[in-house]
């Protein structure tokens, strides 16, 4: 950490100890580092420690554990009610690969307030939405569907875990499970071959095919709608009375407000018409409004109809708009 600070002039501001240290694999074929949960607290202290007497800008996070609901929930008070470990852990990070409960991650936003300290949802990956609604791992989807899919995750996440950061895993994949040189359709097109993890694709036959193309699915730019417009120090606030088909958020930073609305009505579904009330409404101007579907990539659309009692705008089917409203 010093040294790339002090060398590279970069600084990392958290180091993560460990990944998935419920890991129990004894192949040795993904990250993980099997750490029981009273040694995470040796880790977190002990890190911690070196960390404020060396890089002082820099602080620990933990525990990274795979699943909510069986691990972290249970296991981050075992290690965080050991004496002269939580005041190292700057943020408690979990992931979301059990695909958790409103319950369960309700919960683990309550475990992180008990001790004062940010919920950071730190890595997920590959859901895709199958024919009686649940969430797999298993195949490749880069249309709209997966957008959704993936959008409806960070919106579960960030509501009802309360999470302030939310990280997808991973940025660069050459997981499409086909072949772009013999077929250009298939990197835009579902199969069962691939893996859901890359935001953008790239062919992984490069080497010897030379085709360097890059492929951004749906969920490269759905997740747009999120990080390009919440930026660090916006604050969510609750939003109630939706339509039941609508996933509505509502975040202030300054004086502007990002309204992030996803419809998860299959493509072909009629608009659904939103109303939002916002504080202060006779006070805001529309400053943009931008949506992910399956014919646009984060494009710019109408802006909603400010009234006297708040906005008001038609969401289309399979779609992750963001509008913008400046004082």
């Amino acid at each position: 950490v010093t040294h790339v600070h002090d060398v590279w002039h970069t600084t990392i501001g958290h180091v993560s100890p460990m990944n998935e240290p419920d890991y129990t694999r004894s192949d040795c074929t993904q990250e993980g580092m099997q750490v029981p949960p009273k040694q995470r607290a040796t880790v977190v202290q002990d890190v911690g420690e070196d960390l404020a007497a060396q890089a002082p800008y820099s602080s620990v996070i933990a525990d990274e554990s795979s699943s909510v609901g069986t691990q972290f929930d249970p296991e981050v008070p075992q290690w965080m009610n050991v004496p002269g470990t939580s005041q190292y852990a700057a943020a408690l990070a979990h992931h979301t690969y059990d695909l958790p409960s409103v319950t369960a991650l309700r919960q683990a936003g309550a475990i992180a307030q008990s001790y004062g300290k940010p919920l950071w949802m730190t890595e997920s990956c590959c859901v895709v939405t199958t024919s009686n609604g649940l969430r797999s791992r298993i195949g490749y989807d880069p249309t709209i569907t997966g957008g959704v899919a993936m959008a409806d995750l960070i919106a579960r996440d960030l509501t009802q875990a309360n999470d302030a950061a939310w990280d997808w895993w991973v940025a660069l994949s050459a997981a499409m499970g086909c072949n772009p040189v013999r077929d250009p359709a298939c990197p835009q097109q579902k199969n069962d071959q691939g893996w859901n993890d890359g935001l953008i694709e790239y062919d992984p036959n490069y080497g010897s095919d030379h085709n360097y193309s890059l492929y951004p699915t749906k969920r490269f730019w759905a997740l747009g709608n999120f990080s390009k417009f919440v930026r660090p120090g916006a604050v969510r606030h609750n939003v109630s009375g939706a339509p039941t088909n609508l996933d509505v958020m509502a975040f202030q930073s300054r004086k502007s407000w990002q309204v992030l609305v996803i419809n998860d009505d299959p493509v072909g579904a009629p608009s659904t018409a939103l109303h939002l009330n916002l504080p202060g409404q006779t006070r805001l101007h529309a400053a943009g409004a931008f949506q992910t579907s399956a014919t646009d990539d984060l494009a710019s659309v109408p802006d909603p109809t400010l009234t006297s009692t708040g906005m008001t705008t038609w969401i289309p089917a399979q779609s992750v708009t963001t509008f913008l409203l400046h004082k």
